[in-house]
């Protein structure tokens, strides 16, 4: 069981090209900056343009993760259209793997899944967590993450409702 982390920054697609290397350096810079820190060491991780997918041992780096990347992350002064960054978290069951295609170790099933489809859901500068994920830092030991219940919503894609969470 771990938790996964999926982060995207609303607003990227209608960023100019001439933009585009200042967001790598600067975003994902950042990103890169943060997970070498000792206490966000995520498992695995991964890039699309703009979206972050990780994945972290414990429900408590994840969670941490996500509240410094939001707080340290400045986009929306740095470029021509307002940028905005959203985050979905979720833990469940992984399959681990090695990816014939980039030829390293993975994660994957229908919790990773899941996870994608979390944060679309999530408004511009929050964290939204699910139920799964929101029980397992309850009973996690050391984690102190705070949680507000937002009710149950369908996921992006349709995919199916759930209860969700914001987290504090």
């Amino acid at each position: 069981t771990k938790a996964i982390l999926f982060a995207d920054v609303s607003g990227y697609t209608r960023l100019p090209e001439i933009e585009i290397p200042q967001f790598v350096s600067s975003f994902l810079g950042l990103c890169s900056k943060i997970m070498k820190r000792p206490e966000f060491t995520p498992d695995v991780t991964n890039t699309w343009g703009d979206a972050l997918f990780a994945i972290f041992p414990t429900t408590q780096m994840a969670a941490s993760f996500s509240k410094t990347l939001i707080q340290e992350a400045e986009i929306s002064d740095s470029f021509s259209v307002e940028l905005s960054l959203r985050i979905g978290l979720h833990a469940g069951p992984l399959y681990e793997c090695q990816d014939p295609i980039q030829n390293c170790t993975t994660f994957t099933g229908s919790h990773v899944s899941l996870a994608a489809r979390l944060e679309p859901i999530a408004e511009k500068g929050q964290i939204y967590a699910s139920e799964y994920f929101a029980a397992l830092a309850k009973i996690e030991e050391g984690n102190d993450c705070k949680f507000e219940f937002l009710g149950e919503k369908t996921l992006g894609k349709n995919y199916k409702a759930m209860r969700v969470y914001k987290v504090m």
